[in-house]
């Protein structure tokens, strides 16, 4: 019973993260690259090396755009962090009773109080 009244959890975690500044970006962005993909698989020599990709379960790509960065700067980093909680719940009926105000509550399902 004790257990359905009182709850505690403490949850510890790392955080990778990066960080990325720069002072200046350019991008560069193939127009209408679906046109182009559909011209280029046309050809008979790129029909045939995706084909060849496929048999071998490669996996392929198709770059149409990129971006580059002047003066970028990189920060790498580990952040820790730790959640705790706790939870204590009295249902009303037994908080009532202990208060020496007996209120019979019959089939509905007693609420409960909680902090």
């Amino acid at each position: 019973m004790l257990t359905s009244l009182v709850s505690a959890s403490r949850t510890k975690r790392n955080n990778a993260y990066t960080q990325i500044s720069t002072d200046q970006v350019k991008t560069y962005q193939l127009s209408n690259s679906v046109l182009w993909f559909k011209s280029a698989v046309k050809s008979e020599a790129v029909h045939g090396w995706i084909n060849e990709s496929i048999e071998q379960g490669d996996d392929i790509y198709v770059v149409v755009g990129y971006h580059t960065m002047m003066n970028a700067r990189i920060i790498e980093g580990v952040a820790d962090s730790v959640d705790t909680s706790a939870w204590l719940k009295l249902p009303v009926g037994e908080a009532l009773a202990i208060a020496g105000a007996g209120i019979p509550l019959g089939s509905v399902v007693d609420p409960a109080i909680g902090a």
